[in-house]
């Protein structure tokens, strides 16, 4: 039995962040493909591309909320204006603002508020990835 592999998009300003985060995610048999924009515009971007040529979205998305061009806050609503709901989200952050995790309660795609650095115990607790 072939199972399939799991997507992730990550978006993170901080070009350094990304590729330790793609790091350890490629630890993991479970992932196939996973994308990463250091620009959210561009990701954005990426994403409805993918929903107008009806192609897979992501399974998973690792988003920053401090970016200089858009903040996650603001791509979750951008999200939100494109009809984007398939995806779950989680914010990874440097933040450790209690504000910043209570307000990612607010948004439906939302499914976890991870600290950074991602690591591989992070990546099994909130990913569910073994």
């Amino acid at each position: 039995m072939c199972e399939e592999k799991l997507y992730i998009l990550v978006v993170d300003d901080d070009a350094i962040s990304n590729f330790v985060t793609v790091r350890h995610l490629k630890q993991f048999q479970a992932l196939g493909h996973i994308q990463d924009f250091t620009n959210p515009l561009e990701a954005l971007s990426f994403l409805q591309t993918e929903i107008e040529s009806a192609k897979k979205l992501p399974d998973f998305i690792l988003l920053d909320i401090n970016m200089p061009q858009l903040d996650g806050w603001t791509f979750l609503d951008k999200m939100h204006e494109l009809k984007i709901s398939s995806p779950q989200v989680f914010m990874l952050t440097s933040s450790i603002y209690p504000e910043d995790s209570e307000r990612s309660k607010n948004y439906k795609l939302v499914s976890g508020f991870i600290v950074k650095p991602l690591d591989r115990n992070k990546i099994q607790t909130h990913l569910n990835i073994v």
